[in-house]
């Protein structure tokens, strides 16, 4: 059984974890200097979303979400058909597309334009299969604010829409 106590925090903001916790408030948290580890995200009440890239306290960068993202991820992870994902990259991440999908499949994944991209790159992984234009098995998003859009053909997958990529 979850110790919700544990789990949750709700003390000066919502603990997530040990360590990154979701905070709000009405000011600009890299002016307030807001204090909480890296990793967290800050939540102001003008509906701007807030993400903690470094160490000190005034090191915030806003994200800019485009309409209809369904997950901000900062880990690698497994992508799911029809997901449009906002990647926190702030270390080498590699996201996998479906092993197994369905023609007509499309999955959308942006880099959130913290930390610097050509350092801290995002792979997406064909997950077994290949891209159509090359051939390759990954392409890898290095530009801030990088993005892609695949869509499976039956095949292959085929980058439908992208900017800021390598290996297509």
């Amino acid at each position: 059984m979850v110790d919700f106590a544990r789990a949750f925090a709700v003390i000066n903001g919502l603990s997530l974890d040990d360590i990154n916790g979701v905070f709000a408030g009405s000011d600009d948290p890299s002016v307030q200097n807001e204090i909480a580890p890296q990793g967290s995200l800050f939540l102001r009440d003008n509906g701007q979303v807030w993400y903690k890239f470094g160490a000190s306290d005034n090191e915030w960068r806003r994200l800019d979400l485009p309409t209809g993202v369904t997950s901000l991820i900062n880990v690698d992870t497994a992508l799911e058909a029809g997901g449009k994902y906002m990647s926190l990259a702030t270390s080498v991440l590699t996201h996998t597309l479906p092993t197994t999908p369905n023609s007509g499949d499309s999955i959308q994944i942006a880099h959130a334009r913290v930390g610097d991209a050509t350092i801290n790159n995002i792979t997406i992984d064909a997950g077994g299969n290949t891209f159509a234009e090359d051939g390759t098995s990954t392409l890898v998003i290095d530009v801030n604010g990088g993005f892609a859009e695949v869509v499976w053909n039956g095949i292959n997958w085929f980058v439908f829409n992208y900017s800021g990529i390598t290996a297509v």
